[in-house]
């Protein structure tokens, strides 16, 4: 097999604006006469949909008849199909039996279908279906011998009125050369349990109970012949297809035999794929809407003033555009991260439908997050961190079923949470912190359970729920600088990959759970600046990966743990401003990765032990920040009194990188 590198590639999938007179999404053909018996006519003054004759225009398709087209009529007292022809060509035409007409009498039900092919399947009341298992390029025609419509109608005065339906819907394929060179056509398979109807397992349809029996292919196969393909040429093929409901995935892939095929590019529909309907898909050609949006979102952003924009604007190709990758033809990447972007995100950027990667972090972006934001289907990344964009998060952001990373922290956003981001179940990342978002944490937060990341914060209000625990994925915690109140919930110390817990400057009460020793993975343990009471957990000393301890300005009381000396990879530790009381545990000197210690304004007293004062980060780091107590308190060196450090409130807080988890 040849093996093709590894793309993921995504298409637009828009419906053409049909003009038509539709019954559920069907066209009329209105009043038929035959000359013999029964009149049969046809009347296509409505311009439907589609029929034989096929003139396409940019966004329509309309029909006629052409002379001798035949359609095929049977009923429960006649089994076997009866034919009618088209007399003349035309919108309007009459029919006429090849042979003797059908006979019924009033009130019988008839059934009629187009195209009519010669097959022993045609027995009352299933007819033979097109073989759509194999197509071929057409020379850019509709191939109107795959547009099989069926219709009923009773009898009434001598006279049959049939409204016909469309079986298959259409994808207008536009096809690259050069996506071609070397393959002999595209296959078309879907998600969906649609299958596609074939000769070779006699596929046939029931008019009366609207269902296909006898099929067993999972995907068409259009083939092009070599001689079709010239280069630079865009061939345009059109690929019957049973219609599908919205979110079903489209998958097109390179024939490489008749037997094999690999992967080239998938889609999901947005929309329902109807009936007699055309949806455009562009294989390999590049989107001129796309760059029509990329230049206005140039204009609107700074582009000039840009610190990068290399080849924008141009006629160059837009995968040569900075920051911009496409794939087949299509954009899928805007990354323009740190790159001095200033003034609003342009409505119009919902119309880069492939998107699969916005990331504009670090920028200087103002205003609202546009509302369009909700067309990019196709997101699976979206970062706007650190930013200043301002209002509510728009409810449409809840569209983004594939979305996976959404960061959205480090702006002014305002406003509560939308429920519609609970629409949002393969979230494996979400960041809403440092904004000024306001109300409770909404509950079907803590049923996101793909949730590795969590970040919230701003105003809210409200406790922690134990149903944090349904989280089990969650390796890191962040909800700071807020107004939680209640106590740490237990249910926190069952999620076994939590690396980072940022709960700091927020009003949390209680004691911190014993059972916070469970989090054998913890590196990052921030809970200073809320009301924290107790003792410090001996257990918090069976954490072998802890790199920070930050208590700092709570309520806690008790002495330091004895056990503190387990944590052997810590390397900064905070407890200043609490109530904690006796002397420095003397397993503090086994610290050997520690960098920075802060235990000013507590209640310590005593001589600081020898061990401590002979290891290896005392000589690093001195007692500046140890000695100094509250009145009345203090630590002393052994031959002194009483020795002065200078309080602190500690150091800076790192997030964890994305790239870690």
């Amino acid at each position: 097999m040849k093996k093709i590198h590894s793309y993921y590639f995504l298409c637009v999938l828009t419906a053409a604006v049909l003009t038509t007179a539709c019954q559920d999404e069907t066209e009329q053909f209105a009043d038929s006469t035959s000359t013999q018996g029964i009149k049969v006519m046809s009347d296509l003054s409505t311009n439907a949909d589609s029929r034989t004759t096929y003139t396409i225009g940019e966004s329509s398709v309309t029909c006629a008849w052409a002379e001798g087209d035949t359609i095929a009529l049977f009923s429960s007292s006649q089994t076997t199909p009866v034919l009618y022809v088209a007399k003349t060509s035309g919108s309007a035409t009459e029919f006429e039996a090849l042979g003797e007409g059908i006979s019924a009498t009033d009130g019988e039900t008839v059934y009629a279908w187009y195209p009519y092919q010669s097959s022993a399947s045609n027995t009352y009341p299933s007819v033979r279906l097109p073989n759509i298992r194999e197509q071929y390029y057409n020379g850019g025609e509709m191939p109107s011998d795959l547009d099989f419509i069926y219709a009923s109608a009773q009898v009434s005065d001598g006279e049959l009125h049939f409204g016909f339906s469309h079986l298959f819907a259409f994808l207008h394929l536009r096809i690259a050369a050069d996506w071609m060179s070397g393959y002999l056509g595209v296959q078309v398979g879907t998600s969906a349990s649609v299958e596609f109807p074939a000769y070779t397992n006699g596929a046939t349809y029931d008019l009366t109970t609207d269902s296909i029996t006898r099929i067993g292919n999972t995907h068409a196969n259009c083939y092009v012949d070599s001689v079709d393909v010239a280069a630079n040429e865009v061939l345009d093929c059109y690929v019957a297809i049973r219609p599908l409901s919205a979110g079903t995935t489209i998958k097109f892939s390179k024939l490489e035999s008749s037997t094999s095929a690999e992967v080239a590019l998938s889609s999901t529909l947005e929309t329902d794929l109807l009936a007699g309907h055309v949806y455009k898909v562009n294989l390999g050609i590049e989107d001129e809407n796309e760059r029509d949006i990329l230049i206005e979102f140039y204009n609107a952003t700074g582009g000039d003033n840009w610190t990068k924009n290399e080849n924008w604007c141009t006629d160059a190709s837009l995968d040569t555009w900075y920051g911009v990758t496409t794939t087949n033809g299509l954009v899928i990447g805007l990354n323009l991260y740190n790159n001095n972007l200033t003034g609003e995100i342009p409505e119009s950027i919902g119309g880069l439908t492939n998107l699969t990667t916005l990331s504009l972090y670090w920028n200087n972006l103002t205003g609202e997050i546009p509302e369009s934001i909700g067309d990019l289907s196709n997101l699976t990344y979206l970062d706007f961190y650190s930013n200043a964009l301002t209002g509510e998060i728009p409810e449409t952001i809840g569209n983004l079923s594939n979305l996976k990373e959404l960061y959205l922290d480090g702006n002014k956003l305002s406003g509560e949470i939308p429920e519609s981001i609970g629409n949002l179940s393969n979230l494996h990342a979400l960041n809403l912190s440092e904004n000024e978002l306001t109300g409770e944490i909404p509950e079907f937060i803590w049923n996101m359970s793909k949730l590795i990341l969590l970040g919230l914060g701003g105003n809210l209000t409200g406790e922690i729920s134990e149903f944090i625990g349904n989280l089990t994925k969650l390796e890191a915690l962040y909800i700071f600088n807020s107004d939680l109140t209640g106590e740490i919930p237990e249910a926190i110390c069952s999620l076994s990959d939590l690396r980072y817990i940022y709960l700091y400057g927020n009003n949390l009460t209680g004691e911190i759970p014993e059972s916070i020793g469970d989090l054998k993975n913890l590196k990052y343990l921030y809970l200073q600046g809320n009301n924290l009471s107790g003792e410090i957990p001996a257990s918090i000393c069976d954490l072998p990966n802890l790199i920070n301890l930050w208590l700092y300005s709570n309520e806690l009381e008790g002495e330091i743990p004895e056990q503190i000396g387990n944590l052997s990879a810590l390397k900064r530790l905070y407890l200043q401003n609490n109530d904690l009381t006796g002397n420095l545990p003397t397993s503090m000197a086994t610290l050997k990765s520690l960098t920075a210690i802060n235990l000013l304004n507590n209640k310590l007293s005593g001589v600081v032990p020898t061990e401590i004062i002979n290891c290896d980060w005392w000589a690093t780091l001195g007692y500046s920040k140890i000695l100094t107590q509250q009145d009345g308190y203090g630590l002393t060196l052994p031959g002194d009194d009483e020795e002065e450090g200078t309080n602190s409130t500690g150091g800076s807080i790192s997030v964890m990188p994305k790239e870690e988890w």
